[in-house]
């Protein structure tokens, strides 16, 4: 990835131009569960999952979300949508609406989201609060919501939660920003959120909200973490009273409240990205906190393992709505519970789109629980107990980087030169080195190396480079089973290009039966040039292509091979030139814009 003017995007875009292109296959349906144990997109980059409920009431747990694409200080307008199950777990797009919310000091950073019934009618209602504006969305089965509004004291709302924080039956949103925190009790006469009580509250850009029993009464109740400290708060009575403030190691605060260690009380859990800290209960209005532990991330609780305790989960690392689509790789976490209360440290599915997991559910009836996030969702084909992908190779691998080397009939990942991790053949890796023979005295071998079969024996070789005396040569190292290799001499007096595998295309270029080489040069302003292989890994110059090669295809079926290019500066555009023998290229011609 440390190419000098090509970024990941301009990488990615070039993969799908080709592959569109050259494969031109169609989609295949949405299934409930993958051809592959891993996180599925199912909405598209205008969307996002913010919350899970049953919004037509049919007993399967949908998806709904607001992704603003046009921001100003005092208005955000995007798409309002959600994904309705169709009874066998599989989220279908239902209402898609235009929605404009106006108010003042709308940011794209803050933003607060909530689930619950609100006007008792059996259907879960979407609640939003953004700027100094809270809207509640009530669900009509799959028809388009009914938009309810309140204005916030603050002029930034940060978070809030959703429940009966007085046990009257009838639902409040308690709702922090950036100088008060507000209750709002539900009217249903005049179908509104009506401001009931209200404090000051100290402004930071971290805030966390959460609800859970965190007193004697049966009442529940909700805490508020501010950067490092949190504060219990009850509503039992009618007005916002605090049960006391602690403080807590990580920020930014990741809380999440339920009985970790099976006692039978809440505890609450103070999550950083590598270590956590637990506010443990000790009596029915008594907590202490425990040292911070290595464990997590996590920002709510599910028995994920089936175990019968409460895992810690989360879905992050898409940043929020930081570019007009939402785009941004993301990560569903998954922090197993012993059973006492102690997290391991989070494993890992990439996703897309998430800056907070919209919630675990079993979408499908089938027994274990299914992940939501951002655009994505994971079905796991049992519950998740291990690492769902273990980790092959540390370095970033490509379909040049990935080959036999060790000839047992499994694809190796490469490390360093010198260094594979040799894949066993049943999921899992382990590393071997000093692979690569020594190099002759007073010289020192440089480059990962070009792979490929280069003397035709059925073994992936390498090509290196040798720095001796000055001097640097391009040498010939073959595969002698086992993931050693030997010095079998030089392939060429001069070394094309960087010798970084994902710098050059190995291919049998002049149809002779052997592995040619074509260097792909690290700047985009470079052309390519092409070496051909005598059978025996001696290399000579064939010629050059003036633009930076991609991929090389007989598109004319004139049985030699023709180049997707780039030119120059111009990222955005696939060229083709055609191959007209004898080393001449054709003038090469647009076949795709960005």
């Amino acid at each position: 990835m440390n190419r000098e003017l090509e970024t990941p995007t301009m990488r990615s875009t070039h993969a799908t131009i080709l592959a569109v292109l050259l494969l031109a296959l169609p989609a295949p349906a949405q299934q409930r569960k993958g051809v592959f144990d891993a996180a599925m997109v199912i909405a598209d980059k205008h969307h996002v999952f913010h919350e899970l409920g049953d919004f037509d009431g049919d007993g399967f747990v949908d998806a709904i979300g607001f992704w603003p694409e046009v921001l100003a200080s005092t208005s955000q307008s995007g798409l309002l949508a959600c994904w309705f199950n169709d009874g066998l777990g599989k989220l279908e797009l239902g209402y898609d609406l235009p929605m404009l919310i106006t108010g003042s000091a709308l940011q794209t950073t803050y933003r607060a989201h909530g689930v619950g019934d609100f006007d008792q009618d059996g259907l879960s209602d979407f609640v939003y609060a953004a700027g100094n504006q809270l809207r509640v969305f009530l669900s009509r089965g799959r028809t388009a919501p009914v938009t309810c509004s309140a204005a916030l004291g603050s002029t930034q709302a940060h978070a809030l939660a959703v429940g009966d924080f007085d046990s009257d039956g009838v639902l409040e949103i308690a709702v922090v920003g950036s100088s008060k925190l507000e209750v709002f009790r539900w009217d249903q006469a005049l179908l509104a959120p009506i401001l009931t009580a209200s404090r000051a509250s100290t402004t930071s850009t971290e805030i966390a909200m959460l609800a859970a029993r965190f007193d004697a009464d049966t009442t529940l109740d909700f805490a508020v973490a501010i950067g490092t400290s949190v504060e219990l708060f009850s509503f039992a009575t009618g007005t916002i009273q605090s049960l006391g403030a602690y403080s807590v190691p990580a920020n930014p605060p990741m809380m999440s409240a339920g009985d970790i260690d099976g006692d039978g009380d809440d505890d609450i859990v103070d999550f950083g990205m590598t270590a956590y800290s637990v506010l443990r209960r000790t009596g029915p209005q008594t907590w202490q906190l425990e040292a911070p532990v290595t464990g997590g991330p996590a920002t709510n609780f599910a028995d994920v393992d089936g175990d019968g305790d409460l895992d810690g989960v989360c879905c992050g690392g898409g940043g929020g709505r930081v570019t007009v689509y939402n785009q941004n790789v993301s990560y569903f976490r998954i922090a197993h519970n012993d059973g006492t209360g102690r997290f391991q440290p989070a494993i890992e599915i990439p996703g897309v789109g998430s800056e907070h997991i919209a919630g675990v559910a079993d979408l499908e009836h089938d027994g274990d629980l299914d992940f939501v996030g951002g655009r994505c969702v994971y079905y796991p084909p049992s519950p998740v107990t291990s690492d769902v992908f273990p980790r092959a190779a540390d370095a970033m691998q490509e379909p040049r980087t990935v080959a036999d080397v060790d000839r047992d009939g499994d694809p190796d990942f490469l490390a360093t030169l010198g260094a594979q991790m040799a894949n066993l053949g049943n999921g899992a890796t382990t590393a071997w080195s000093n692979a690569v023979p020594a190099p002759p005295a007073g010289g020192a071998w440089t480059g990962l190396g070009y792979r490929g079969d280069f003397d035709g024996d059925g073994s992936m070789d390498l090509l290196v480079g040798l720095v001796l005396g000055g001097n640097t040569t391009l040498e010939f190292l073959a595969n002698c089973g086992g993931g050693s290799f030997e010095h079998r001499g030089q392939a060429m007096s001069a070394v094309p290009g960087s010798l970084d595998p994902r710098e050059a295309l190995v291919l049998d270029f002049d149809a002779d039966g052997d592995l040619d080489c074509v260097t792909q040069p690290q700047n985009y302003l470079y052309g390519s040039d092409v070496y051909a292989n005598d059978g025996a890994a001696h290399f000579t110059y064939l010629t050059t292509i003036a633009d930076r090669v991609l991929t090389l295809v007989d598109v004319d079926g004139d049985a030699d091979l023709d180049a997707f290019v780039t030119r120059g500066n111009d990222f955005s555009s696939l060229w083709l030139t055609l191959n007209l023998g004898g080393g001449a290229y054709a003038a090469p011609v647009v076949v795709s814009n960005q």
